[in-house]
């Protein structure tokens, strides 16, 4: 299993259990933070928790332009 990542509306732990539906059982997590909007209304697979594609394409952006910032103050100590 996948560390899992924060819940995205309040940041807390998620909690894993073991659903089974017509003999098949996966492991779901879900927010049991009372105050979180998704409180206990859905489990969700663990990969599908942890997919972030919005927190993810902006940290490969951070990540490019302090790359460039690394070059660009390189280039300006010449």
């Amino acid at each position: 299993m996948s560390e899992l990542k924060p819940c995205p509306f309040c940041g807390g732990m998620p909690k894993v259990n073991d659903w089974t539906l017509k003999g098949i059982t996966d492991k779901r997590c879900f927010c049991d933070n009372e105050k979180c909007p998704v409180y206990l209304s859905k489990t969700i697979a663990i990969d599908d928790w942890n997919t972030r594609p919005i927190e993810d394409a902006l940290n490969k952006r951070i990540a490019e332009l302090e790359a460039a910032k690394t070059i660009q103050e390189a280039l300006e100590a010449k």
